[in-house]
């Protein structure tokens, strides 16, 4: 995304119902959240996203799975704060995942991304997919 000409100051405050609380979550639950945006020109924005990733490797009996996901925002009554939510998906592997990043955009083109620590705590998430591949595959012509 093209960034915006000036500076976006923000703070991403957690409003989950599990008031702080590291509660193993799963595919399918929505995890809430609420951003505040500060400084520059919030009556442009548009749009603001919350993305969660894992570093932890992807489990091997859960290849095909993702280390990521993200969750939309919403305008609140306060200028300036937007209420988001993310459901967990059912393609997300086993891992403690963080909010990484916080998209802001104003239109279709404009906007940025935030990558910080903004410093609330990581939602561990389980889940039951699981596929332990074949150990070997061969392949033979066929008359």
């Amino acid at each position: 995304m093209k960034a915006f000409g000036y500076t976006l100051a923000f703070a991403v405050v957690l409003a989950v119902s599990l008031h702080g609380q590291q509660v193993t979550r799963h595919p399918g639950e929505v995890i809430h959240y609420q951003v505040k945006l500060e400084g520059g020109e919030l009556a442009k924005v548009t749009v603001v996203n919350v993305n969660l990733y894992t570093p932890d490797p992807i489990p091997q009996d859960q290849q095909g799975l993702t280390n990521g996901f993200s969750g939309n925002c919403v305008k609140g009554a306060t200028p300036g704060i937007w209420d988001c939510s993310a459901t967990i998906p059912d393609r997300v592997a086993n891992g403690n995942y963080r909010v990484n990043s916080i998209g802001v955009g104003a239109g279709t083109t404009l906007g940025k991304s935030y990558n910080e620590d903004f410093h609330v705590p990581l939602v561990p998430i389980e889940n039951p997919a699981m596929f332990i591949p074949p150990t070997k595959v061969t392949v033979t012509p066929k008359p």
